[in-house]
């Protein structure tokens, strides 16, 4: 419903991917070429197509005709479904061919021989794979037994992909940057777009619609939006006003908190090239990284009490873990027992799978924090990559960018660390930078306010991979770092049971009492919660959101009143609502034609029963800006709408590894990140198998990570514990 009474019909533009019209085997060099990086050339064996069988397998479902010498017209026009990829090439799969005039099969035959026999077609590369389709040869003897029962193949290369069949599965990435290229499009070109689809709908001709009393008016809905104030950034000694802009810069600025234990223990590893062995800069480059890093670190406030790390650069073929675990004894040997506080890896592309592998390694199987850097932007000029690997380096280390002014209450302290050297490992540990217990709230103060974010994320399209829970919670009274939990949840169920919500969040919250609440809940709650669409809403509030208040309530005991009040939001991306300001400047928007941060609409477009927003905090540098959409569900506490609407805003100046507003609230951000990158850990994912289990994964949000880039966007990856 919007504008008070009427209906409202959304249309936008839409982009969706196809299969290419063309030949199977061309298909499968172009994917086994992005997957292992080997030349396709003419001819591939069967053996290196085995180690692409996964990819090999999207083509089960897609329909294709084949064609080959000597074919009648009848057999040219006929389409297959494929039902299976078969391991067998067609030099290798068998069958009988039925004698019609005998009544019985003959001897075996391969499909390269039957082809040379029945048709006189040569096979130019009988070591692919056979296509096994969804039809089969049945044969009955005369008592009605079955004496033949053989599947339909064809070889690979007389296939061809019917047109307009879509592709439902994951985008590489540089599928993924072409299609984003494609589909991005500025604001004054999508709305062009949508009303040429708007004509091509002919609402305006008497048809259907009239039959109904329908009439539906070509015009865009028109209506006032506000624009908040920006906050104020707040660095260790100054304040930046963005204002409109929404983004900031990080030149002459101390980080707000820094790193409380000096950086000692740690090390750099450049990873070889895959194509030669080779590494993937020299060593004279690395250590000129490194005196930039830590120059750089030191100017922003950070602390450095070793300025040399281990460099561990060596040219061969070994394979990565084998290296990588070279390098993490090299480090370890070299400090003597130290933790060590963080590796950086220089990699030499942007291949996800060993950065995926190195994170596994640090996350899972090591338990150290690490920093990824492509080899590419360590010889760029300092200024275009430092600041947004500093962020990331500083979090890491326990640090926070910048908080916002009106959260201004004191600078985040750190626990009192134990010695970094460590005589007994099982009894010692350092702890983790966060908010000690002189930062706790007094008991004649109220505890902050916690928030948690949900997000649930689910394998693509076909793949028996499972779902993962993902929950974080504010870990200090600014809720600037967050720490996670994550744990697989029930296959495609957006709903997260009571096993996993107890699983996440009872350690966090019992951590949360200890550090920030002095040994006391929270007042109040904000729950943000990402991917449940509209029909699921009450399902959420009567068993998610019951089950998280009994978990509440179990921590809080039988000797305090219970007093923890909820308010309960859903930030929605996946819409198609967007904003096209009029009178440029004058009229709210930047110099693209997007909104500007801070744009507002809480009526006409919005549900009159319910309390939901269209929020846009951020600055989009490409396309057309998305705006969040938030739903209030539940709300104990009470809220002011312009508290509410205010609070969503100014917290996405605070996501602690970027310089601009980000379009999403942190909680939910953070937990959108920590479910992806669960998902590497997986025993099954791409960064493989290790021997420590990697299904259920505790995570600490407090480090988020990234590799580098450079346009002062956040990517979406994280550091876990």
């Amino acid at each position: 419903m919007g504008e008070a009474s009427k209906f409202v019909v959304n249309v936008d533009v839409s982009n969706i991917v196809f299969w290419a019209c063309q030949n199977f085997k061309d298909i499968i060099d172009i994917m086994a070429e992005k997957n292992d990086g080997k030349a396709s050339g003419r001819r591939r064996n069967n053996s290196q197509m085995k180690s692409n069988f996964d990819m090999i397998m999207r083509l089960k479902g897609t329909w294709f005709t084949v064609e080959y010498k000597n074919q009648s017209e009848e057999a040219r026009k006929r389409h297959w479904k494929v039902a299976a990829i078969r391991p067998e090439s067609a030099k290798d799969f068998k069958f009988r061919r039925w004698n019609d005039m005998t009544g019985v099969a003959g001897p075996e035959i391969t499909v390269d021989e039957y082809y040379w026999q029945q048709y006189r077609h040569k096979l130019l590369n009988p070591d692919l794979p056979v296509v096994q389709t969804t039809k089969s040869i049945k044969k009955q003897d005369k008592h009605g037994k079955t004496v033949l029962d053989t599947p339909i193949v064809f070889p690979m290369e007389l296939c061809t992909m019917q047109p307009d069949q879509r592709y439902l599965h994951k985008l590489d990435e540089k599928q993924t940057s072409r299609m984003i290229s494609f589909a991005v499009k500025p604001p004054d070109s999508r709305l062009q777009k949508i009303n040429t689809g708007l004509r091509m709908l002919g609402w305006d001709k008497k048809g259907f619609l009239d039959l109904c009393g329908l009439k539906i008016s070509p015009e865009q809905i028109r209506t006032e939006a506000r624009i908040l104030e920006a906050p104020r950034v707040v660095f260790k000694h100054s304040q930046i006003n963005p204002r409109e802009s929404g983004k900031w810069n990080l030149t002459n600025q101390k980080f707000f908190a820094v790193n409380k234990v000096p950086l000692v223990s740690w090390g750099v590893m450049v990873v070889n090239s895959a194509n030669d062995g080779q590494p993937s800069i020299e060593r004279s480059k690395a250590d000129k990284f490194v005196a930039e890093l830590v120059k750089n670190y030191d100017e922003a406030g950070g602390l450095v009490k070793n300025p040399n790390p281990v460099v561990h650069l060596r040219p061969g073929p070994k394979d990565l873990a084998t290296e990588a675990q070279h390098f993490y004894d090299k480090v370890k040997r070299h400090f003597q027992g130290m933790r060590i506080q963080m590796l950086v890896f220089i990699l030499p592309n942007t291949n996800s799978v060993p950065y995926l592998r190195i994170k596994k390694f640090c996350d899972c199987q090591w338990g150290v924090f690490s920093q990824c850097v492509q080899a590419k932007v360590t010889e760029m000029e300092v200024y275009q990559y430092m600041p947004n690997l500093l962020m990331k380096f500083n979090a890491k280390l326990g640090g926070v960018t910048n908080i916002i002014a009106s959260q201004h209450l004191e600078e985040p302290s750190t626990p009192k660390p134990t010695t970094l050297y460590r005589k007994d490992f099982g009894n010692t540990s350092i702890t983790p930078p966060g908010i000690s217990r002189e930062a706790q709230s007094p008991m004649n103060e109220p505890p902050p306010t916690m928030y948690i974010g949900a997000d649930v994320s689910h394998p693509a399209p076909g793949s028996q991979a499972p779902s993962y829970a993902a929950m974080t919670v504010s870990m200090d009274k600014t809720a600037t770092r967050y720490s996670a939990a994550v744990q697989t949840n029930q296959s495609r169920n957006e709903i997260i049971p009571a096993r996993n919500l107890a699983y996440c969040l009872e350690p966090l919250l019992q951590k949360w009492k200890n550090d920030v609440g002095g040994r006391r809940l929270p007042d109040h709650v904000y729950y943000f919660r990402d991917g449940v669409g509209e029909s699921r809403f009450k399902e959420l509030l009567e068993t998610e959101v019951a089950n998280i208040k009994q978990i509440f309530r179990k921590l809080n005991g039988t000797i305090a009143k219970f007093r923890v009040k909820f308010t309960v939001v859903v930030a929605e991306k996946r819409h198609h609502i967007r904003f096209f300001p009029e009178g440029g400047a004058k009229g709210g928007a930047d110099e693209n034609h997007n909104p500007l941060p801070g744009t507002i609409v809480d009526h006409d477009i919005t549900d009159p029963r319910g309390n939901d927003i269209y929020l846009c905090s951020h600055r989009a540098l490409k396309g057309t800006a998305r705006p969040t959409h938030y739903t209030m569900l539940m709300d104990e506490a009470k809220v002011p709408v312009d508290t509410f609407q205010k609070i969503l805003y100014e917290q996405c100046y605070q996501y602690i590894r970027s310089t601009t507003a980000v379009s999403l609230h942190p909680a939910v951000y953070y937990a959108h990140l920590a479910s992806k990158r669960a998902r590497a850990h997986d025993i099954s994912g791409p960064g493989g198998s290790l021997e420590t289990p990697a299904r259920l994964a505790r995570l600490d949000m407090e480090r988020p990570e990234t590799t580098v880039n450079q346009g002062g966007k956040p990517e979406d990856e994280w550091i876990g514990h």
